[in-house]
């Protein structure tokens, strides 16, 4: 297997990532981009459903499956964040 030179890896293709790789490959670079979780296509957006993709939000990772943790150093214990809601008060 032959290897390839890239100029460029991005990891996380989202919405900055995405335009990010464009730009540099119009400017000639090599970019490679790396993405978590499956592949999407055309069909999995199909008429941008509402109640799926905004009010479900399917496409965000799962909170209670994969929560988001933090902790102040590496031996502490990783516990989910809580939620802090600025505005609604």
């Amino acid at each position: 297997m032959a290897t390839q030179k890239t100029d460029v890896v991005i990891v996380g293709v989202g919405a900055a990532g995405g335009i990010l790789a464009a730009e540099l490959a119009k400017a000639g670079m090599k970019v490679i981009g790396l993405e978590r979780g499956p592949r999407h296509n055309t069909a999995d957006f199909a008429g941008l459903d509402e109640l799926r993709y905004f009010q479900r939000q399917e496409l965000r990772p799962h909170n209670k499956r994969q929560p988001v943790t933090w902790r102040p150093n590496r031996r502490a214990r990783a516990n989910p964040m809580g939620i802090l809601n600025y505005g609604n008060q």
